[in-house]
C-alpha cells in the first residue's frame, strides 16, 4: 500500500508553528492564538497562575493581553534563565511600546 505524503504549505500556518513557544514582533493574530493556546494547555505541575490569569483574558477577548501576562511572566524570571529568546522580548517590546500599550500595561497585571 502507498504511504501518502502530507506536506504543509500555507505560509500563514507556518509561520505560526514557527513562533508558538517564543512569539515574535509583527506576530499576526493566528501566531497569537497559537501561542496562547500553547501556554493555556501546557499540562505543567504544580501552581501556574499566569495560564488563568490568560484565560480570564480570553474570555474577555483580549487577545494581547493573554499574551502579555505570559510575556510579562517570562520577563519577570529572565535573570533565572539560561536564555530568553530574542524573538519573545521583541515581542513584548512591540506589545509594550505599542499604540495599544497603555490599555495592555493596564489590563495585564489584573
Amino acid at each position: 500500500m502507498a504511504r501518502e505524503t502530507f506536506r504543509m504549505t500555507d505560509t500563514e500556518v507556518l509561520n505560526a508553528i514557527e513562533c508558538h513557544t517564543t512569539l515574535k514582533a509583527g506576530a499576526s493574530k493566528l501566531d497569537k492564538i497559537l501561542f496562547v493556546a500553547d501556554k493555556i494547555s501546557w499540562d505543567l505541575p504544580g501552581e501556574h497562575p499566569y495560564q488563568e490569569a490568560m484565560r480570564e483574558k480570553i474570555v474577555a477577548s483580549d487577545l494581547d493581553g493573554a499574551v502579555l501576562i505570559y510575556l510579562n511572566h517570562v520577563w519577570g524570571q529572565r535573570n533565572q534563565l539560561r536564555l530568553v529568546h530574542p524573538w519573545l522580548l521583541e515581542a513584548r517590546e512591540e506589545l509594550m511600546n505599542g499604540p495599544e500599550s497603555k490599555d495592555l500595561l493596564t489590563n495585564s497585571s489584573r
